[in-house]
């Protein structure tokens, strides 16, 4: 990492790749923009990190960022409360430049966490702050708009289709209608309903 800071001085942010501890890469960490409008999003492919590479998005997991930055972006969303945080954070730095990987600085993430392990408190948080992180960044278009009632649909689906999640489609169905409504309504903080 010292050789990327001390190479590249106009860098603003910095991050390291981050391992499972299987030893395989946690690719949710690091994504590129494949769509500007509505800010979707896909991880960095496997092969990309044998050699350092620049991307869009981070987690807030093995960052480094330059004080510039912070001074010019402010601090972390705290009524995002829990997940996509740091998507909305990475959002505003991202105006400074695109960040960069350092291939071989390694961070190990020891963490239980995959994207289909789902609790519902959790979701209500995911479905609000993807859509208040897109309507505060692209406003609701028309493009926006289309992007959040799909973004739902899909949502929904997916308790259909997937079978482990049948027994708590209640739930998830209430944390995911909520989650839209309050996105849409820019209403954020800690939810009282949707708490560990």
């Amino acid at each position: 990492m010292r050789r990327a800071i001390v190479t590249q001085p106009q860098q603003g942010v910095f991050s390291g790749s981050v391992l499972l501890p299987n030893g395989h890469h946690d690719a949710m960490h690091r994504e590129m923009i494949t769509n500007s409008q509505t800010l979707t999003v896909k991880p960095i492919a496997e092969a990309d990190y044998a050699q350092d590479f620049k991307y869009d998005i981070f987690s807030f997991v093995g960052i480094l960022m330059s004080r510039g930055i912070v001074e010019r972006i402010g601090l972390p969303e705290q009524d995002y409360f829990i997940r996509f945080d740091d998507f909305e954070y990475a959002l505003r730095a991202r105006k400074y430049g695109q960040f960069l990987n350092v291939h071989d600085a390694l961070v190990l993430h020891k963490t239980t966490y995959t994207r289909t392990a789902i609790a519902p408190w959790k979701e209500y948080y995911v479905m609000r702050n993807r859509l208040a992180s897109l309507f505060k960044h692209r406003g609701q278009t028309r493009v926006t708009c289309w992007y959040a009632r799909r973004f739902l649909a899909r949502k929904l689906f997916a308790i259909l289709l997937f079978r482990d999640r049948w027994g708590q489609a209640g739930p998830l169905i209430k944390a995911y209608v909520q989650g839209y409504r309050d996105g849409w309504h820019d209403r954020l903080g800690r939810n009282q309903d949707y708490l560990p």
